[in-house]
């Protein structure tokens, strides 16, 4: 899959097209230590059994993204960066029903959203931040 920045990832490898080297420098090293993502049981859980998670931590190395389950039509998930920034993250959330979808990140609009084919929905998160971002998810009006 390619990202809409220009990421892709095979095999887990980052083949980046078309990004700034120092763009693509600051990506790797996220993709090396994914932040850590924090949901309240409430809204869902992360998926650490997906099968390119080489170490069980909700962040698939082989997509270059989290995994969340969700558990109803709302989702609120914090991502905290464990060293550096936070680089352009992408999330896949499982478990949502149908309808319409808006997403926010630190109060921000969120506009690269994208069902899949196996019913999940894919939100690549705007940006860099070196603090710890709240992002919430809702389908319906």
């Amino acid at each position: 899959m390619i990202y809409g920045d220009g990421r892709q990832y095979i095999d887990g490898v980052l083949k980046p097209l078309g990004i700034k080297p120092s763009v693509v420098i600051d990506i790797q090293t996220y993709h090396d230590n994914p932040a850590r993502l924090e949901i309240a049981e409430d809204f869902g859980r992360l998926n650490r059994n997906s099968p390119g998670d080489h170490n069980n931590d909700g962040y698939d190395e082989t997509s270059g993204a989290y995994q969340i389950i969700a558990s109803g039509p709302r989702l609120e998930f914090t991502l905290s960066p464990r060293s550096g920034l936070l680089v352009r993250p992408v999330v896949e959330i499982a478990g949502l029903p149908a309808g319409p979808l808006s997403a926010t990140m630190d109060g921000r609009w969120v506009d690269r959203m994208v069902h899949l084919e196996n019913g999940s929905v894919l939100i690549e998160l705007p940006g860099e931040s070196a603090f710890p971002v709240t992002v919430n998810v809702k389908v319906g009006q």
